[in-house]
């Protein structure tokens, strides 16, 4: 079986509030009705989805 896994800004972006996040902090797509930050678990966790694609696949998993 074949995957094809696509990750957009949302994998590692979070929604933005001024009242929630510091002065200064970059906006993600600042034109957007729904402008987002950079969010540095939500960049980490991704990374785990080879292993885990990986594992699905493994005898012992079904």
């Amino acid at each position: 079986m074949a995957v094809h896994v696509t990750f957009s800004y949302y994998c590692f972006s979070r929604k933005y509030s001024a009242e929630k996040h510091p002065a200064g902090e970059p906006i993600i797509d600042s034109t957007s009705q729904r402008p987002r930050t950079f969010c540095p678990i939500r960049y980490r966790l991704p990374k785990q989805l080879p292993v885990l694609i990986l594992g699905l696949i493994h005898r012992s998993a079904k």
